[in-house]
């Protein structure tokens, strides 16, 4: 088109050019007239440029229409995105809150236990139970208690074994609420990262797709804005020759030149600037929903998880394996 377009445009000006230089609109050789016909030449050229300028500007619309659509498909990223962040990936995080709410609970709680098992069964170590005379074996079965007696011994054996039992059993309980935190966390972790991940491949390829047609319609609208301009200047022959045609005032070299020096930049700048948009920022993925700063790489059977997520509960060697996912 933009060959054409020049090649059309020099034609026309050639023919005013031919005009003037002639002195006259008559062919000094045929005495026919220089000047085209209306009906016959001028307005079907006129409607020729017409319809040039009607592809230009639906030119320009469906352009504007595919920069929006790369627009809108990087918005459908992080909408996406945010959906899963806000859907399976939140229930997930809250049921890992949860459990970790739990285990930590239940560590405060055997803590507890250990403590109070300890000082049973310390009293118990600190009884004499030795070295005794057979009175004082013999005084359990005849009833004596108190301070100091075999029954007294009994009685503090049996409180440490049951502060043993206990905590074992909180033991027991505790190392499946901590196995439930990994879990759990496991799970969240995964779906983070396959949100983020899927995410992260979708604005790659989207925002790659709005870069290159991009630069392609930015060169298209370059063009089509010559055209344009080329257009106008083509307009500008036709009316010094319809004013020819019709008697109306004779061409001059002058007003070859005003033509030529018209650039039409600001018109041709207003019918076909492209609508490019703007790509969204890419946002926050990994830490959009942290809790204590977690990230995909910060999961189990890491040191960095062992220290954030079990710092503190580890009194008493008590706490099971940090194995991994």
């Amino acid at each position: 088109m933009q060959q054409s377009t020049r090649e059309m445009e020099d034609q026309y000006k050639s023919i005013l050019n031919n005009v003037v230089t002639s002195g006259s609109w008559d062919d000094p050789k045929t005495g026919n007239p220089w000047v085209p016909n209306k009906a016959i030449i001028l307005d079907p050229v006129l409607k020729v440029i017409e319809d040039m300028e009607g592809e230009l500007g639906e030119q320009k619309e469906l352009n504007t229409n595919i920069m929006g659509s790369h627009t809108q498909a990087i918005e459908k990223c992080n909408t996406d995105r945010d959906a899963a962040l806000n859907g399976n990936v939140l229930t997930l995080k809250n049921t890992m809150v949860s459990a970790r709410n739990a285990h930590s609970e239940c560590r405060g709680q055997e803590d507890t236990a250990i403590t109070s098992m300890e000082t049973q069964c310390k009293k118990f170590d600190d009884l004499k139970k030795c070295d005794h005379e057979q009175d004082w074996f013999a005084a359990l079965a005849e009833g004596e208690s108190g301070t100091g007696t075999l029954d007294a011994v009994v009685k503090q054996a049996v409180s440490c074994k049951s502060g043993i039992g206990a905590t074992s059993t909180k033991a027991v309980e505790c190392d499946g609420k901590q196995d439930s935190f990994k879990g759990a966390f496991c799970d969240y972790a995964s779906e983070l990262q396959d949100t983020c991940d899927a995410h992260n491949d979708c604005y790659t390829a989207q925002t790659s797709n709005w870069d290159a047609a991009s630069n392609t319609i930015t060169q298209l609208e370059k063009e089509q804005k010559i055209i344009f301009r080329m257009m106008q200047r083509i307009r500008c022959y036709l009316s010094l020759l319809f004013g020819a045609e019709a008697g109306v005032k004779v061409p001059t070299q002058s007003d070859i030149d005003a033509c030529v020096s018209q650039n039409h930049e600001a018109k041709a700048d207003a019918e076909l600037s492209i609508e490019y948009g703007e790509k969204a920022p890419v946002g926050t993925c990994y830490g959009a929903i942290a809790v204590n700063d977690e990230k995909v790489d910060h999961r189990p059977g890491s040191t960095e998880w062992q220290a954030a997520e079990l710092n503190g509960l580890s009194d008493h060697g008590k706490l099971n394996a940090n194995s991994a996912c």
